[in-house]
């Protein structure tokens, strides 16, 4: 967000094209499963954890607006969606300081957002939606702000110190895998998670030397662009692959695990190119269409 939002940067309307244009790519595939869960919901209950349907929970869901459940928790008829509650949220205040010139907008933006976590941090509110909205979590758009400021300064690394810090990343997931159970909404997350993260991602981004173009390039470029497809569809795509997999009577293991990781990234590739990719390119089409005042209309 960071780096593609520096046309917007204290221009008229700059805000407002930064969350059309972050809408648009969001909202319709998040809608289409989320209408599936509630589908699933409705339907089948019984191949569900939490199946009981309350309706403004089910409108908070379609609104990116953190609603407990019946179990209390404050996650999304399509749980994974929790992450996107905390990047609407982000985006409100990103757009925010888009009001502003580049320089102060980004110290506006980073303000709120460090005000928001301190907030959860210290007085640890319990009642969505300030329970969520305030979480320390929030701290992590800060590292991903402070990447986006370095690589926007032409900050780079060569090979060794990229891969180095890679392996840093990929090491200290490993470890808050492995010994930190506090759940995934802890204060402390930024830290055993975010830090890790950023370090993966920086390895990527600050790196001086991309890949060379070919095959295994234009199949990077698209994973990266069904990514998203993949983070919604992967839990539907891997309850229908156990579901055959039972049915066949084939012990999970190894080989079905490739087979549903397989599964998972043809699904998301479909959709993408064939739904969420046109849809989104339809809708911006339809937005960024110039609208004629009625004064030119009348003059022809």
């Amino acid at each position: 967000m960071f780096v593609i939002s520096r046309e917007d940067a204290g221009r008229p309307g700059g805000w407002m094209r930064f969350l059309r244009k972050r809408l648009t790519r969001v909202v319709p595939p998040y809608w289409f499963f989320t209408t599936l869960m509630l589908a699933v919901v409705v339907a089948a209950p019984g191949l569900v954890s939490n199946a009981a349907l309350e309706p403004l929970h089910a409108l908070g869901s379609y609104l990116f607006i953190p609603v407990d459940n019946s179990q209390g928790e404050a996650f999304p008829l399509l749980a994974l969606g929790w992450t996107l509650n905390h990047e609407v949220f982000f985006y409100v205040l990103f757009a925010l300081g888009l009001l502003f010139a580049r320089p102060v907008g980004v110290w506006v933006t980073a303000v709120l957002v460090a005000s928001c976590g301190l907030v959860g941090w210290l007085a640890a509110p319990v009642q969505a939606p300030a329970s969520f909205w305030l979480n320390p979590i929030v701290f992590e758009f800060l590292l991903g702000m402070a990447l986006g400021s370095l690589h926007e300064r032409g900050f780079r690394l060569s090979a060794g110190p990229a891969a180095l810090l890679a392996l840093l990343g990929l090491a200290g997931l490993w470890m808050a895998s492995t010994g930190f159970h506090g759940g995934v909404l802890v204060p402390e997350r930024a830290l055993w998670m975010g830090l890790p993260a950023l370090c993966l991602v920086a390895a990527g981004a600050l790196a001086d030397s991309p890949p060379a173009a070919g095959r295994w390039m234009r199949a990077g470029v698209l994973g990266g662009d069904a990514s998203y497809a993949l983070y919604l569809s992967h839990p539907f795509t891997l309850a229908l692959c156990a579901w055959v997999f039972r049915s066949l009577g084939w012990p999970l293991g190894w080989v079905t695990l490739l087979l549903a990781c397989a599964a998972c990234l043809l699904v998301a590739v479909v959709f993408h190119l064939w739904l969420e990719k046109p849809l989104v390119s339809r809708l911006n089409r339809l937005f960024s269409r110039p609208r004629i005042s009625p004064q030119c209309a009348s003059s022809t």
